[in-house]
């Protein structure tokens, strides 16, 4: 028996299937990134260590982080907007919230 044609709505719904998935994968990365960096800070900042530079600490973690970006926006894996005055303002409150976080 001959396989049924491939029609456009079986295509549509494949890219919106893999769309899903891409989403699903972006928000389940988030999540263990976000606990392993709890976790870290949670280890240095106990004993025995007992770090006491948040602020470097802080710093060290957005520049792995820009770094795995650049490097995520050099294999294609994701795409990434150029940086734009419009956009730095569009994003600007949550920089400020984040920050204020980190101070207080």
């Amino acid at each position: 028996m001959a396989s049924p044609a491939v029609t456009k709505d079986d295509t549509a719904a494949t890219a919106a299937m893999r769309a899903r998935a891409r989403s699903l994968g972006a928000a389940a990365f988030y999540f263990l990134m976000s606990l392993l960096i709890t976790f870290c800070n949670k280890a240095l900042f106990a004993r025995p260590w007992e770090f006491k530079f948040t602020n470097f600490l802080t710093l060290i973690q957005l520049c792995l982080s820009a770094g795995f970006l650049l490097l995520v926006q050099q294999t294609g894996w994701i795409p990434i907007p150029k940086l734009r005055k419009d956009l730095a303002l569009k994003v600007l409150p949550v920089t400020l919230l984040f920050v204020t976080n980190v101070l207080a």
